[in-house]
This record gives structure tokens, sequence and C-alpha cells, in this order.
């Protein structure tokens, strides 16, 4: 077995148990990001910025104090999908603090670079551009995993 997945079992191998594996795990995945505005032209088509874009909004999320909420509610069958909740979520977000409204600008902003839409300004944060946004970069993300399937098939 150890020859069929060696870099398994030396992941696991360094670890007592799940638990100790899982916080290591997080601790690299999810670094605290703040993504400002003006920096949004930084940003391109990469995992690298997918991942920080990702970090950025869970980071809003839980300095706002509503990451848990947001994994709760997508949980539960309300009849919306998760991208309207976090919308919603996000929008609520930006009309309580403008600071969490700058933060959300930005990652808007480096989403929209990161899709290929340079040129669209982030103006209203609505629940609807909100969602729009986000909408763009999963379709985005769904295109580009599809094309690297059907190259390989």
């Amino acid at each position: 077995m150890e020859n069929d997945a060696p870099d398994y079992i030396n992941t696991v191998g360094e670890h007592q148990d799940f638990n100790s594996m899982a916080s290591r795990l997080q601790a690299i995945n999810i670094e605290p990001v703040a993504l400002r505005y003006e920096n949004r032209h930084q940003a391109n088509f990469s995992q690298r910025w997918q991942r920080r874009i990702t970090n950025a909004l869970i980071t809003l999320l839980k300095i706002t104090g509503q990451y848990s909420a947001i994994l709760t509610q997508a949980s539960l069958p309300v009849g919306l999908t998760f991208y309207d909740i976090l919308a919603r979520c996000l929008n609520g977000i930006a009309q309580v603090s403008i600071k969490a409204g700058e933060q959300l600008k930005g990652i808007l902003g480096h989403i929209l670079v990161f899709v290929g839409r340079a040129e669209q300004k982030v103006e209203a944060l609505t629940t609807k551009f909100i969602r729009w946004v986000l909408e763009l970069m999963i379709n985005t993300l769904y295109k580009t995993a599809k094309n690297a399937i059907d190259k390989v098939l």
C-alpha cells in the first residue's frame, strides 16, 4: 500500500489524529485577506487569485460575524441558491458598515478583473449586482473546468 499512495501516507503520517490534520490544513488554506478596490488591476485569472478572492470573502464574513450564519442558511432548504443567500448577506454587510462595504467593493472589483471584466466599475452594492458578479465568477470557473475536462476526454 505504501507504494500505491506515498503522498497520502506521508501527509497522514505527520499527524496524530484527524483534528490535528484538519486544523493544519485549515490554517494553510484560509489566510486573512483584505482586497482594496484601488488594487483590483493586480488580479488575474489564476489559481492564486481564485484562492485570494475566496480567502478575502471568508475573511469578510468572519470579521462581520456572518460566516457561521451563511453556512447554516446554506444548509436549509429555503428555495434560494447559496449564491442568492450569500448575495443578500453581503448586501446587508455593506449596508451596516462602511468599512465592510469597502472590503466588499474590493472583493467584487477583484472578481471582475479575475473574470476578464476589468472595465466594469463597482458602483452600487445591491443584491442583484453582487449576485451577478458571483455568477460571473462561478460561470468562468465552470467553463474553465469543463474545457479542461473536454481536452482530457
